[in-house]
C-alpha cells in the first residue's frame, strides 16, 4: 500500500540503544555490548518491539541504525527484514563500518500492541572471522546494531514509501508466520 498525504507531527514512543547493557528490548542473536552497539551472533537477528510503544491502526516509523560486515569473499552484504512475518524491507550494504538509518512504515493492529511487533532480520552473509582467519572469533558477523526507535506519525508528508498494515492483513485473511521457523 502506497502512501502520499501532507505533513504531520513525530512522536517518539521508544528507543533501544544497543551499547547498553541490558538493552531496553527482547532480543536473540545479538552479541554482547560493545561501544558502538552490538553485532549479530547468527545469521537471524529477532527483536521484538514492545506493544507498549505501538498504537493500532496509526501510521508508526521504526528507525534501525546499523552497520554491515562485508566478508572478504563477497562484494555486499545483503539483509532481509521481516515485520511480523512480512517481508518489510531488504538492504544491500556495499562498504563496511558505514552507518546507514533504515527506516519501515506499518500500521500496527490491536494485537500489536500487546504482543508487540517482531523484527527478524535476515543476514545473507553472516560470517565467522575464525573461518576466515582473521581471529578466533565465533561470532557469526554480518550487521552492527547501534540503536532502534520507534515513532508515531500523523503522515508520510511528500514521501512515497510502502506502509504495512497488519489489520489489513488479518481482515485478508492473510497468515502471517515467521519466516525462519
Amino acid at each position: 500500500m502506497r502512501s502520499d498525504v501532507v505533513p504531520g507531527k513525530i512522536r517518539q514512543t521508544f528507543v533501544a540503544d544497543f551499547s547498553k547493557d541490558p538493552v531496553s528490548i527482547a532480543c536473540e542473536g545479538l552479541s554482547f555490548a560493545e561501544s558502538f552497539g552490538r553485532w549479530s551472533k547468527e545469521a537471524v537477528v529477532r527483536l521484538v518491539v514492545p506493544g507498549h510503544a505501538l498504537a493500532a491502526r496509526t501510521l508508526m516509523r521504526i528507525d534501525v541504525n546499523v552497520s554491515a560486515f562485508v566478508p572478504p569473499t563477497v562484494t555486499e552484504q545483503k539483509v532481509d527484514l521481516f515485520a511480523n512475518g512480512v517481508r518489510a524491507a531488504g538492504w544491500t550494504f556495499a562498504e563496511k563500518n558505514m552507518w546507514v538509518q533504515e527506516q519501515i512504515f506499518f500500521k500496527p493492529s490491536e494485537a500489536d500492541t500487546s504482543n508487540g511487533i517482531t523484527l527478524e532480520f535476515l543476514i545473507h552473509h553472516a560470517t565467522r572471522p575464525s573461518d576466515l582467519g582473521k581471529s578466533d572469533d565465533e561470532r557469526a558477523l554480518g550487521l552492527a546494531f547501534k540503536s532502534l526507535e520507534v515513532y508515531q506519525v500523523e503522515s508520510l508528508g511528500k514521501r512515497k514509501a510502502d506502509v504495512i498494515d497488519f489489520s489489513l492483513l488479518k481482515k485478508l485473511g492473510l497468515s502471517v508466520k515467521r519466516p525462519f521457523e
